[in-house]
């Protein structure tokens, strides 16, 4: 519930471009941090731990499947929209993330001997990658404007996306070696 009231207010705000460049304070930073600060909070509460904990680790692997749509950043560099350094790195990172979610959520499922320490590299790599596009974009611009619905991607997406990584990992350090 409360993460659908946010995607609602954000979309709400967004649309009417309360996420523009000109302001001070930069809200997309301050949106995307409250985000991460509401779901590592929600961690306090011993309700949303177990309900965190009765999630199967291949569920909250597999929906990362959707980073797969992180090849937009190579599409709108192709088109001359968003600068190499940015959309190369932060495209194929995101296609790299979703496309071995699914084999990486498998193998857990299946309960591969490999498939811990394969989903703990996994969830590192994904969250490594979600920091790299967020930098980069901030320092080159490179995130292709703050406009409607694009803005969506850095104050909802990846923070979302980081919080999936973030709550697999923990269970997943949780749990012992096989």
């Amino acid at each position: 519930m409360v993460f659908a009231a946010w995607l609602f207010a954000i979309v709400l705000a967004a649309s009417d471009d309360f996420f523009r460049n000109d302001v001070l304070p930069p809200r997309v930073p301050i949106a995307l941090l409250a985000t991460l600060a509401v779901g590592y909070l929600l961690l306090v509460s011993r309700t949303v731990r177990g309900i965190i904990d009765g999630i199967p680790q291949h569920w909250l692997i597999a929906i990362q499947t959707f980073r797969i749509l992180g090849g937009v950043f190579l599409v709108r560099y192709f088109q001359g929209e968003l600068p190499g350094l940015f959309a190369i790195p932060a495209g194929i990172g995101d296609m790299l993330t979703g496309i071995l979610a699914p084999l990486v959520a498998y193998w857990l499922f299946v309960g591969k001997p490999y498939a811990r320490g394969a989903a703990i590299a996994w969830n590192l790599f994904g969250m490594a990658d979600l920091i790299n596009a967020v930098v980069i974009g901030t320092l080159t611009g490179g995130g292709g404007g703050i406009v409607f619905p694009i803005v969506l991607i850095p104050i909802y997406a990846v923070p979302r996306a980081f919080l999936i990584h973030s709550y697999s990992l923990i269970g997943l350090l949780r749990q012992r070696p096989a």
